[in-house]
């Protein structure tokens, strides 16, 4: 969709303190009472228009390892073990 309205993607990122983690298949994070909560977003990614199937798979892989990276590393700070 950002590759064909030519849409910034903006990365939002949110972690929390201390929360319930749910067994769904997603890990649903309910923050505690009084647990804080940190927001932040990352710079714009911009997909350019005329980038070919090809490329866009082969450029897929490392937007979306940057996404995950970028929160775990938020989640660890709070003293997480592992990404959720």
């Amino acid at each position: 969709m950002a590759q064909l309205s030519q849409a910034a993607i903006f990365p939002i990122y949110i972690s929390v303190e201390r929360a319930w983690v749910t067994r769904s298949w997603d890990r649903f994070l309910i923050p505690k009472p009084f647990s804080r909560i940190l927001i932040r977003w990352d710079d714009p990614i911009f997909i350019p228009e005329t980038m070919n199937p090809e490329s866009f798979e082969a450029a897929r892989p490392h937007l979306e390892d940057r996404l995950i990276r970028s929160h775990a590393v938020d989640d660890l700070n709070w003293g997480w073990r592992k990404p959720l």
